[in-house]
């Protein structure tokens, strides 16, 4: 008896380009969803949650700064305050890293009584220094750097002096401490502890920056976030 031939036909697959294009079709799906989420959230959030005006905007190595070269009056209902920050993000005049032989630099470092929050800031207690200093010899000129940042606390303060007091070489470094309520700001407004101490501290310091500082809805979250973390470090 002959042998009988059967013909095979392999199982039908998709085909590789068909795959890809499913693929992507998804892949655009969900970004162009994201984009979507993220148009609605910002809408959402500028007409029921209108952020205060950001004198103060979100920096990737010490968490809160100024924004830089503002020259602008502060009203609360208890007081008005000129403020005029500089290039580099702090109140008064600009910093220069080049300093005279003669000239003895004071970076003072501190909170909202260092900053001059509820005064001008030509009446900052280190602006009223460098004043009084250069008024009271002739033989040695005096130069004083405000850093003070409002809400700042000991560990905020700390990466101040390391990312912005340290490169300008000061002579004297002064840091103010208010007891009553320093140690709990590094509570509820915590600096960043890794930035800059890793490649991905820095990276999240920058992604945090950008978005809290271009766009109100990621703003918003990222407050909330961090004070619910925050609650959970004053618990635990």
């Amino acid at each position: 008896m002959p042998p009988i031939s059967v013909a095979t036909r392999p199982l039908s697959t998709p085909k590789k380009s068909s795959l890809i294009a499913r693929w992507k079709s998804n892949v655009l799906a969900i970004l162009l969803g994201c984009i979507a989420a993220f148009a609605v959230l910002e809408i959402f959030v500028r007409i029921f949650f209108p952020q205060s005006p950001r004198l103060f905007i979100a920096d990737p190595y010490i968490r809160t700064i100024h924004r830089s070269e503002v020259d602008a009056i502060r009203y609360r209902p208890e007081f008005q305050a000129k403020i005029r920050t500089n290039a580099q993000g702090f109140v008064g005049k600009n910093f220069s890293l080049e300093k005279m032989s003669d000239v003895t630099r004071i970076a003072v470092i501190g909170d909202s009584f260092t900053e001059g929050f509820s005064v001008d800031y030509d009446k900052a207690f280190p602006y009223l220094l460098e004043q009084y200093l250069n008024e009271s010899t002739t033989t040695q000129k005096f130069e004083t750097y405000n850093y003070g940042i409002s809400g700042a606390g000991p560990a905020h303060e700390l990466k101040i002096y390391e990312h912005y007091v340290r490169p300008y070489k000061p002579d004297v470094v002064l840091f103010q401490f208010y007891t009553r309520n320093d140690y709990v700001d590094d509570l509820v407004l915590k600096a960043i502890d890794d930035a800059g101490a890793s490649e991905h501290g820095l990276l999240f310091g920058h992604i945090r920056e950008f978005f809290s500082n271009n766009f109100e809805g990621p703003r918003f979250v990222i407050r909330q976030l961090e004070q619910i973390k925050n609650v959970e470090n004053l618990l635990t």
